[in-house]
């Protein structure tokens, strides 16, 4: 193993004494050399490590460092998506709050409720005439069928009340009352509804069938509320 040896000293440069120092001198001065000598006394340590042979030149603070900036514009697109995405779903969800970007889907005009035609040319021309003559002729059932789908068809080609097809008659008398709360329909032909529902609920499905006064106070009614020779007072 190579010797240890003392690091170089700062201090003054003495030379070579040119004067040899008398024995006892030099004794001494040997004495005190092998004392400082010591590991103890000498100033300095000496230790032993291991170094790789080909050590980059390079200092370790002068090394280049990595470059993160593509991650950094990867978080940012993906920020950006994110929120584009947020902002079109908001604005579907909600839709409904703006109208003009809302698709208005076209009106489709109920048919058929609970199984009963209401299309307008399914009736004929004078209802209440023909519903007299179907009572007359001793037909009550279809005389008050009569009655009430053409009511709904009034309700929905002159009112614009949107009916479902399996809605029951409570369902559709309800949806009148909503639209007179709205003043979509008028109170005298909500009253003709009801009338009209009343007895067909009661005859068709309870066997309770009216007189003949009250089948002719109920046509004179329909007739003044939802004949085509009935005025505009018919609409709220």
């Amino acid at each position: 193993a190579p010797a240890c040896a003392p690091p170089p000293t700062d201090g003054p440069y003495h030379g070579i004494r040119l004067v040899p120092h008398a024995p006892a001198q030099a004794q001494l001065r040997r004495q005190l050399a092998q004392v400082y000598a010591t590991p103890a006394l000498r100033g300095y340590a000496c230790s032993l490590k291991w170094e790789p042979k080909n050590r980059a030149a390079t200092p370790r603070a002068d090394r280049p460092r990595p470059n993160f900036d593509w991650l950094a514009q990867a978080a940012k697109m993906v920020f950006i998506g994110a929120a584009i995405g947020l902002a079109g779903w908001l604005l579907y969800r909600y839709r409904g709050l703006f109208p003009e970007f809302a698709r208005r889907a076209p009106l489709r005009v109920a048919t058929e409720v609970g199984g009963l035609d209401i299309r307008p040319d399914s009736l004929p021309d004078d209802v209440a005439g023909r519903a007299r003559a179907l009572w007359a002729g001793g037909e009550r059932r279809a005389a008050l069928g009569l009655l009430y789908r053409a009511t709904l068809s009034r309700l929905v080609a002159r009112n614009g009340l949107l009916l479902p097809r399996g809605a029951t008659e409570g369902d559709c008398l309800r949806l009148a009352r909503q639209a007179h709360a709205a003043q979509k329909l008028a109170r005298g032909r909500l009253d003709v509804v009801a009338g009209v529902t009343g007895l067909w609920l009661g005859g068709a499905y309870g066997d309770r069938w009216p007189d003949d006064a009250a089948l002719e106070a109920q046509c004179a009614a329909w007739q003044a509320q939802f004949d085509e020779g009935a005025g505009a007072g018919g609409r709220a």
